[in-house]
């Protein structure tokens, strides 16, 4: 058995959106051999918020300007994975995290205080009460 803490954060540019995110996991992987490598399922709790930036968004009232927009959830996710190498390791899952996906972003002008909804694109696998978990990753045991 082992515990597992992961976080990730990151700034992008996408269509004229400036995006911030980050992301934070801590969990427990039960190792099907004692070595603590090998296949190994998985339980963890996960944090997510992001914050975009639009660009000359189109507002409730018909005005456009710049506005921001926050998208945030936590799932429970369940991961079957495997992990080859100890001290210094790779890793890759798959899983389902269970949460409440938000289907909306709600966009709030920067300078006059005007709102308005966005949709967020489908996304195959996506739904409103989960989304799939495909990870891969690289790593030290400190044990």
């Amino acid at each position: 058995m082992a515990i597992v803490v992961d976080y990730m954060s990151l700034s992008k540019t996408i269509d004229e959106t400036e995006i911030n995110y980050n992301n934070f996991e801590i969990g427990s992987n039960i190792y099907l051999k004692s070595t603590g490598k090998g296949i190994y399922g998985g339980i963890s709790y996960f944090s997510f918020d992001s914050e975009g930036t639009f660009r000359e968004i189109t507002f409730d009232d018909g005005s456009a300007e710049d506005g921001t927009g926050e998208i945030k959830f936590n799932t429970v996710n369940l991961k079957l994975g495997v992990k080859v190498g100890r001290a210094f390791y790779f890793r890759f899952e798959v899983g389902y995290g269970f949460g409440d996906i938000p289907e909306q972003i709600l966009v709030k002008s920067k300078s006059s205080g005007k709102t308005t909804y966005e949709e967020i694109p489908d996304i195959p696998g996506i739904s409103s009460s989960g989304l799939p978990v495909i990870n891969f990753g690289i790593g030290v045991g400190l044990l």
